[in-house]
């Protein structure tokens, strides 16, 4: 798959990338996951007139352990955000939203303010995952997924297995 192009539009996001479904998001809202060997990179979309701004967060589970890190209302478990700040800076951090900051981040937002994208280079997270799940919400006020309890989200960056002809990769094409 493509790294996309942090450009502020989701053009280039491949359908395959969007994490959230009409069951599992919020209308108007989407949310878009990717990663390489080197980086993850994610995408919001919001409803035209919608602003992304301060505490939009993107939390990260990159131990997928929902116990472990900073407990997100309870049901996820994140060792990291990534936190838009009053300013419209955006950055890595751990702890609670925009606690403790890691690094500033490569971040492009739309011309209306309705779209982001950001770059998360893997080597500024503990272990370099390959796969995190994750959690996300705009404005403090649209939660993606819409319930944090029992939906994974996952960004994985792992090669897909084959078994004889079948590759498992999300994709059933192949499997006739």
């Amino acid at each position: 798959m493509a790294t996309p192009t942090l450009d502020g539009s989701i053009a280039d996001w491949a359908s395959a990338t969007r994490l959230d479904t009409d069951l599992t998001g919020a209308g108007g809202f989407a949310l878009f996951g990717q990663g390489d060997a080197g980086s993850f990179y994610f995408a919001i979309s919001a409803p035209a007139g919608t602003v992304i701004g301060a505490n939009t967060t993107i939390w990260l589970d990159t131990d997928l352990n929902t116990a472990t890190g900073f407990s997100v209302f309870g049901a996820a478990g994140a060792e990291y955000n990534i936190n838009i700040d009053s300013l419209g800076g955006v950055g890595l951090y751990t702890g609670g939203a925009g606690a403790i900051k890691v690094a500033d981040l490569s971040a492009v937002f739309g011309s209306d303010g309705s779209v982001i994208g950001i770059a998360l280079p893997k080597s500024l997270l503990t272990g370099t995952p390959d796969i995190l799940r994750v959690y996300a919400d705009v404005n403090d006020v649209t939660f993606l997924p819409n319930s944090y309890t029992g939906t994974n989200f996952t960004v994985d960056t792992r090669a897909p297995v084959t078994v004889g002809n079948l590759t498992v990769d999300g994709d059933v094409t192949e499997w006739g």
